[in-house]
């Protein structure tokens, strides 16, 4: 009966967070990965959505005013760090979960290699709900782990994913080759 309620109140606490749009960030340098992450969220629909080329680019452009307007170097748009963070995006939807471990176990440094991207620094960012790029921006840099790889100076590259068949799954991934 325990075991019961406190499951209850794990999905609900769950459910109550993605209606809020739960959003979780970490980072990875030099290859040693902390594969922590938050998870919870909840979603359905297909894996069909996709990354438009307006809300990635908006994105870019939303990063790199965050980043020049501190005196930061402006981030390139890499296509194979999209590649990368549109299929964490999509394989979130596939099989229902919201954390940076993918459903095969994988960290972001993984899923990076696995598009071909040779990297030494390389950070991810997440985040859920039916958002405008600028809102989802707007959370990402009123969250100090968020803000924290949004500035980073050793990053040099972005990649970004967007599923939006459901409740928008939202995924930024920054790298230095």
């Amino acid at each position: 009966m325990a075991t019961q309620q406190a499951f209850r109140r794990a999905e609900m606490t769950r459910a109550l967070l993605a209606s809020f749009c739960a959003v979780a960030a970490i980072v990875w340098v030099g290859g040693c990965p902390d594969t922590t992450g938050l998870s919870g969220g909840t979603g359905g629909g297909s894996s069909g959505g996709t990354t438009t080329a307006t809300d990635a680019e908006r994105i870019l452009t939303l990063v790199n005013a965050e980043r020049t307007s501190r005196g930061l170097p402006p981030l390139t748009r890499n296509a194979l760090l999209d590649a990368a963070a549109q299929a964490h995006a999509n394989d979130m939807r596939a099989n229902n979960f919201f954390s940076h471990t993918g459903s095969d176990g994988s960290t972001p440094g993984n899923r990076a290699t696995a598009a071909g991207y040779s990297w030494t620094a390389i950070g991810e960012n997440i985040g859920q709900g039916n958002h405008s790029p600028e809102d989802m921006m707007n959370l990402w840099m009123n969250s100090s782990d968020h803000r924290a790889n949004i500035l980073d100076p050793s990053f040099t590259e972005l990649g970004a994913g967007i599923n939006d068949a459901g409740t928008t799954l939202w995924v930024q991934v920054f790298g230095n080759p």
